[in-house]
């Protein structure tokens, strides 16, 4: 447990045991009061009396303020107790101040280095973009001057068959395994049928890529990101790397980022993301997969 928990329980704790001292404390007083009621009766029935019944009711008045004594002893014992349990909470109410304003410098510090590390992905990703186009001009320089020339050699052929081509995709889907047998599977399925091109790693990497790499190729080479919130998707590292990636994009203004929502509630968006809570999101739980892509589709016919 945090200090900061642990103080704020400790203050109800206090609170508590304070209004039980308050209550005790009343009970003390209400006592005194009907004594000195009894004690003052007593004293107002002694007129017109024999010495007898005169000393009968002075004992009375004896014991009754004894009686009063008491309780008045044990209401300032209680008085006593709350004064110490009221320094007590003065202290842990500090405490608590104190503790509060340390999480949030680490919540500060925590954002920071978020946003520090959003942006050197964001550099990282426009390197690599920039690279690539780099290289797709550099093949387009070699294609045609090897075009031009009637003697270039077998190996620069080799060499040009195998550059990469640059594929340009309507979507890039995230989302976790846990998800892709049940949803993931049969979106993709009836995204490709409405022949929107989809970047998914089932059909994209092959033996020998590079995970991270081909991620980096397919966020710089889509137009939008698919994101499939589930709660398997909240425990994930590489989904939270291409949902950075996403993010990157959209600091530079541009809208991207598609949620789904799958089988997942808005508190558990709001924990994980409040950026991500307040977009408009798809529900797997309202539309089906058919409405999801017609809407997909819609979204790339208002461009």
């Amino acid at each position: 447990m945090s200090q900061l928990k642990s103080a704020e329980s400790k203050l109800i704790r206090l609170q508590k045991e304070k209004l039980n001292l308050e209550k005790q404390q009343l009970t003390e007083n209400q006592k005194i009061t009907r004594i000195n009621g009894e004690i003052t009766r007593i004293q107002s029935s002694m007129k017109n009396l024999s010495m007898s019944q005169l000393t009968n009711k002075l004992k009375q008045i004896e014991t009754k303020t004894k009686q009063g004594q008491q309780y008045q002893k044990k209401s300032n014992d209680i008085e006593g107790k709350i004064i110490r349990k009221n320094e007590e909470i003065y202290r842990t109410k500090s405490d608590i101040e104190r503790f509060s304003k340390q999480e949030l410098d680490k919540q500060t510090k925590l954002e920071n280095k978020r946003q520090k590390e959003q942006i050197d992905f964001q550099k990282k990703l426009q390197r690599e973009l920039g690279n690539t186009k780099r290289l797709s001009e550099n093949f387009d320089s070699e294609h045609r001057w090897n075009k031009a020339s009637s003697n270039w050699s077998k190996e620069s052929r080799l060499e040009l068959d195998q550059l990469p081509a640059i594929k340009e995709f309507d979507f890039f889907v995230s989302h976790a395994s846990e998800d892709k047998e049940d949803f993931v599977k049969p979106l993709i399925e009836a995204m490709q049928n409405k022949n929107l091109e989809v970047w998914y790693d089932e059909f994209e990497l092959k033996v020998g890529d590079s995970l991270r790499r081909s991620i980096d190729k397919g966020l710089s080479n889509s137009k939008y990101g698919v994101v499939i919130l589930s709660s398997s998707f909240f425990k994930k590292n590489w989904t939270q790397y291409e949902l950075d990636g996403l993010v990157t994009k959209e600091m530079e203004g541009i809208k991207v980022i598609l949620p789904i929502w799958h089988k997942v509630s808005k508190n558990e968006v709001v924990s994980y993301s409040p950026t991500l809570a307040d977009k408009v999101a798809l529900n797997s739980s309202i539309y089906s997969i058919d409405e999801i892509v017609e809407r997909l589709g819609e979204l790339l016919n208002t461009e």
